[in-house]
């Protein structure tokens, strides 16, 4: 995806083909909800498409790039992919606090990620009781 500027001032967020998936004016770029959504919130269940292959070969190939090796060698896709999977598993626990503390329910979440809900809840309940806990300026990053 990438972020244009038309004539008209106006910034378009649009997809690998070039169709405009979101838009905004300049004088609204400090407003809460300042994207203008053309198409519908596909985020609400987890699924494959065209837009996520793409998105995550190119996540591959960039990894194994900037450790310098070649992105014709299985060995390198391989531990590429591995440090991808350990860090989106090492997010999730805060993305599910995250989500309980916007109020989802463990159900919402669990269609999220598109899981039993009591196996979620099984393996994060903990995690979002004791976060909720840690004080507020607790700093993650």
């Amino acid at each position: 995806m990438a972020i244009l500027s038309d004539t008209t001032g106006r910034w378009e967020l649009v997809n690998p083909h070039r169709r405009i998936i979101a838009w905004r004016h300049p004088d609204n770029f400090t407003d809460r909800g300042r994207w203008h959504f053309v198409i519908e919130d596909r985020t609400i269940e987890p699924y494959r498409d065209e837009e996520t292959t793409e998105l995550v070969d190119d996540m591959i190939d960039s990894l194994i790039i900037c450790r310098c090796g070649s992105t014709a060698d299985a060995g390198a896709q391989l531990s590429a992919v591995a440090s991808l999977t350990a860090e989106l598993d090492a997010r999730l626990p805060e993305a599910i606090f995250e989500a309980r503390d916007q109020d989802y329910t463990w159900a919402e979440i669990a269609a999220r990620l598109a899981t039993p809900e009591s196996t979620i809840r099984h393996r994060y309940s903990d995690y979002a009781t004791r976060r909720k806990e840690m004080p507020n300026n607790y700093d993650f990053d």
